[in-house]
């Protein structure tokens, strides 16, 4: 779901957002009354508050080795980062051996 909030980001009406969740085999009608009833909003509350703790104030941001660094708004930068993100994910937070 991530992949495609991000990548339709002016795009995050009720319709659309049930849409999405149609396209990932999820009921949109029960994940939109789940939103609105604030099922998520401890999760977003902590996680806004471990990026705001780390020094975030926009996305994105990203931190390697401890150290902050600002990227430009470029389409190759953001694929490559969320490509990268994709693969520590998938090998359990961890680079692949390739």
């Amino acid at each position: 779901m991530g992949e495609l909030l991000f990548s339709h980001q002016e795009q995050l009406d009720d319709y659309s957002l049930k849409a999405y969740a149609k396209q990932l085999g999820m009921d949109g009608d029960k994940m939109l009354k789940e939103v609105n009833a604030g099922k998520f909003d401890a999760v977003v509350a902590r996680q806004l508050k471990e990026g705001e703790a780390a020094g975030v104030t926009a996305t994105p941001s990203m931190y390697f080795n401890g150290r902050f660094f600002v990227l430009p708004i470029a389409t190759e930068f953001l694929v490559f980062s969320a490509q990268d993100e994709a693969e520590w994910q998938s090998n359990n937070g961890a680079w692949s051996k390739q």
